[in-house]
């Protein structure tokens, strides 16, 4: 008998230390704790996904406006280009007009003085 009292004793020994070293370990995973620590993480991703897809919209609509704007100042600069030849031509035409109405001007004076003598 005095087999089994130490073999029961060692069995109870061994269920008890067991015990003790499995309570007392430190890095013990707590469940609880690590699922909430996750959780909190992925939100925090999602928080700055969120943003991050905001802040993209923001920029493409901002990048569409900047994108009209040069649009529009290419059309103002076609329209003031177009402008400028338009002035020319017409610069160029009142040029020969002042010198057809010099010229018609000088052959009259001349024939009025032809005249006069």
């Amino acid at each position: 008998m005095n087999v089994k009292k130490i073999l029961v004793v060692v069995v109870i020994g061994i269920i008890i230390g067991a015990t003790v070293v499995l309570c007392l370990r430190s890095n013990v995973p707590d469940n609880g704790v690590g699922a909430d620590t996750v959780r909190e993480q992925l939100d925090g991703a999602i928080q700055l996904e969120r943003q991050t897809i905001q802040d993209l919209d923001s920029a493409a609509e901002t990048s569409a406006g900047v994108r009209g704007e040069i649009e529009s100042g290419r059309a103002g600069v076609r329209e003031a280009t177009k402008s400028n030849l338009q002035l020319k031509e017409g610069n160029d035409r009142a040029g020969e007009l002042i010198r057809d109405c010099q010229s018609i001007l000088r052959m009259v004076r001349e024939r009025g003085a032809s005249q006069a003598e």
